[in-house]
């Protein structure tokens, strides 16, 4: 029953990063409970129990010391409904994803079957794109309820899985080109959305997993080689069908701005000038109170620095923020450091995707996979209690026991001679 449930809470966690994209789905409109909260409660449930029957994991302090840390900000919540909201899923799901690896991912087979899950869910929405209108669908009508940049990370996180497992060795060389095929087709759909961040992001975190993995060590060059042609073969394809969404990224290549980059500069100045004059935060939720921001929301004041880190300077504080940066550097660290498998080289990877599109879009409780893969950071290398030390008689009594031994039994060897 144990192992079932740890396999239920790994299944749960992949689901809980990705549901609220996943119950936006027309063909989910079945579930009657909102699939967030259920995979949540599924997920912290699991956990409760791994707790309880394994015991307690004692590097979670680390996630539970930074979100006591981030409990100070929010005594200076902005009085709307978005700095509310913002507060109240810090410290339920966010704060659950973050801390559910710690039970939930402890162990290989957990963590390929979350890895498995996501592919899974990447390929459902890929497939369900690609039959809502092909390319039109994620450039803004099919799913009216999913922004396009949802939907494009969700089929990214798919793409690095499969590349980064494709270069792993040992994998058969029909898995190998299975995943390079759905890769290409999960990739050609994020291009026709035009969203630049994912694209981004697929490179970089395919990119940084076959370079910086010990797991790749002795064939790392072939790897990389392999896996910028990889990269660059799909995206040529990808800008040849002349779509607008390809258009889009192709042009951001290029170094061209349009509407949205303009937009995103002005709201990171407007960050860096809130940032200087408040070293003390202004608290969850109250950037659009203090950034002129007006013109770029259309009347949605659900707004926020675009990344994570300027977030956390604007709303923490100078304190808080640089917290949360040493926080990602020493997690940042430790993935690199036990990333000899495959699996966890693919997190190594994820890790990468995720930071590189909280860099550019989304507010902190946006990155749910990059809380999941910050967790499992610490979770790694963690082997239980350390063992007992003898006391330093009860070592000197057994060496001597030892060398006793020894001697006796060299001198019946003697002897028998």
């Amino acid at each position: 029953m144990g192992r079932f449930l740890e396999f239920i809470g790994a299944i749960a966690l992949a689901v809980l990063t990705y549901a609220g994209q996943v119950k936006s789905l027309p063909a989910m409109s079945w579930i009657p409970v909102d699939l967030t909260l259920l995979t949540a409660a599924m997920a912290a449930g699991c956990s409760a129990l791994m707790f309880l029957t394994k015991g307690p994991t004692p590097r979670i302090l680390v996630i539970l010391g930074l979100w006591w840390c981030f409990l100070f900000p929010a005594f200076m919540i902005a009085p709307t409904p978005y700095g509310m909201q913002k507060v109240l899923t810090l410290f339920t799901f966010t704060l659950i994803t973050a801390a559910s690896p710690f039970f939930i991912l402890r162990t290989e087979q957990q963590r390929r079957l979350f890895l498995i899950t996501l592919v899974v869910l990447s390929a459902v929405v890929g497939v369900m794109s690609y039959q809502a209108g092909a390319l039109e669908s994620l450039t803004g009508s099919a799913f009216s309820d999913i922004s396009p940049i949802s939907i494009s990370r969700l089929m990214g996180t798919g793409v690095v899985v499969l590349l980064v497992l494709a270069f792993a060795k040992g994998t058969k060389v029909i898995w190998r080109f299975a995943m390079f095929a759905a890769a290409s087709g999960l990739l050609l759909m994020i291009f026709a959305s035009g969203r630049r961040g994912p694209v981004l992001a697929v490179v970089v975190g395919v990119v940084a997993a076959l370079a910086l993995a010990p797991v790749f060590r002795k064939y790392r060059v072939r790897a990389l080689v392999a896996g910028v042609l990889a990269l660059g073969a799909a995206g040529w394809y990808s800008i040849q069908d002349g779509s607008a969404g390809s258009e889009r990224v192709l042009s951001f290549l290029n170094g061209d701005e349009d509407a949205s980059t303009v937009a995103r500069g002005q709201i990171w100045d407007g960050a860096f000038s809130i940032i200087g004059a408040h070293p003390q935060g202004i608290g969850w939720g109250s950037f659009p109170q203090f950034a002129d921001v007006s013109q770029m929301t259309n009347g949605d004041r659900r707004m926020y620095a675009h990344n994570l880190f300027l977030e956390g300077y604007v709303e923490g504080g100078w304190i808080i923020g640089s917290l949360l940066l040493l926080f990602v550097i020493v997690a940042i660290r430790r993935m690199q450091k036990h990333a000899t498998t495959p699996a966890l080289a693919t997190f190594l990877g994820l890790l990468a995707f995720a930071l590189t599109n909280a860099m550019v879009s989304g507010d902190i409780n946006d990155q749910k996979l990059m809380w999941v893969v910050l967790g499992l950071a610490f979770v790694l290398g963690n082997n239980g209690p350390a063992k007992r030390k003898e006391a330093p008689n009860m070592v000197a009594a057994r060496d001597w026991v030892n060398r006793a031994s020894k001697v006796r039994a060299k001198q019946g060897a003697t002897r028998r001679l």
